[in-house]
């Protein structure tokens, strides 16, 4: 079975965010309400090994992910990740056209320079 995991990157990996108001999230941008623990009512233990898997290990099956960003060969000159698409477009796993069109300008201008 193949999972669409929504998270590539090192959130919660590599790094995480502890905010003044108690509140951890998997990284600095990730301000969904249902992907942030509140220390105060729990423990960095109980984040670490408990909330942090949960958040990493969601899946999409929404169409325009998978067959846009899930399967990009340039998604690294892209600033798309779920946190940014939620802050663009209220939900985690929609593409964000301008960071597209972004990706493939920078693409297009690296090669122009690989040929020089």
């Amino acid at each position: 079975m193949t999972h669409h995991y929504l998270f590539s990157c090192g959130a919660g990996v590599s790094s995480f965010t502890l905010g003044f108001d108690g509140n951890f999230r998997l990284c600095s941008s990730l301000y969904h309400p249902d992907f942030m623990y509140d220390l105060r009512k729990g423990t960095f233990k109980e984040a670490w090994e408990r909330f942090v898997p949960s958040v990493r290990s969601l899946t999409s099956d929404k169409k325009a992910f998978l067959e846009n960003c899930r399967t990009c060969p340039i998604i690294n000159l892209c600033l798309w990740c779920p946190a940014h698409s939620f802050l663009e477009k209220g939900v985690l796993d929609e593409p964000v056209e301008y960071f597209c069109r972004t990706a493939h300008e920078r693409y297009s201008r690296l090669k122009s320079l690989d040929k020089s």
